[in-house]
């Protein structure tokens, strides 16, 4: 959570409205039109106007993650005094929180929150990694190394992965 006021100094918000793409002065404007004119309906709107990325945020990092069941749901809420990142997991969208989650999970919570959706690469970037995911299910191994493969065509950067895990490997690339 971080409160409207200081947003631009949190380095998590910062990260996470470059990866959606958000704006943060105009976040910053639609707090200052709230609170010159208390109307709630000012927040919704920058709700609404940003759902369908983190919905995407949530389709993407459950594909590289492997949760087919049991799928994460990322939120982003305006409220009145505060701007909240909020996580939940299964059909129930049980609450949870990061600290709590295994080894693996973190470890790949900031490979993709600090790497892989910050769009800080360049073309011709050279990315090297070293036993990358071997935190990761064998089928998330897979899908990390099939979005390494996919994001560096797209964005012509290279990735050299030093590893001993088979999944990691892509014999015919």
């Amino acid at each position: 959570m971080g409160n409207p006021e200081t947003i631009k100094n949190s380095r998590f918000f910062q990260a996470l409205f470059r990866i959606l793409n958000i704006d943060i002065e105009g976040v910053i404007n639609a707090y200052k039109q709230y609170r010159d004119y208390p109307n709630i309906a000012i927040l919704r709107r920058l709700e609404k106007k940003y759902a369908l990325k983190v919905e995407q945020l949530n389709e993407q990092f459950n594909r590289m993650y492997f949760a087919e069941s049991d799928k994460y749901k990322f939120t982003l809420s305006f409220e009145s005094n505060r701007i909240s990142f909020g996580m939940a997991r299964g059909k129930d969208e049980d609450s949870i929180i990061l600290e709590y989650q295994s080894v693996g999970f973190r470890w790949f919570f900031n490979l993709f929150f600090n790497f892989l959706s910050s769009n800080e690469l360049k073309a011709g970037d050279i990315v090297i990694m070293d036993e990358p995911a071997t935190n990761l299910h064998p089928e998330g191994q897979r899908e990390l190394r099939r979005f390494i493969k996919d994001f560096a065509i797209k964005n012509d950067v290279m990735f050299v992965i030093a590893t001993q895990s088979p999944f990691l490997l892509d014999p015919d690339y």
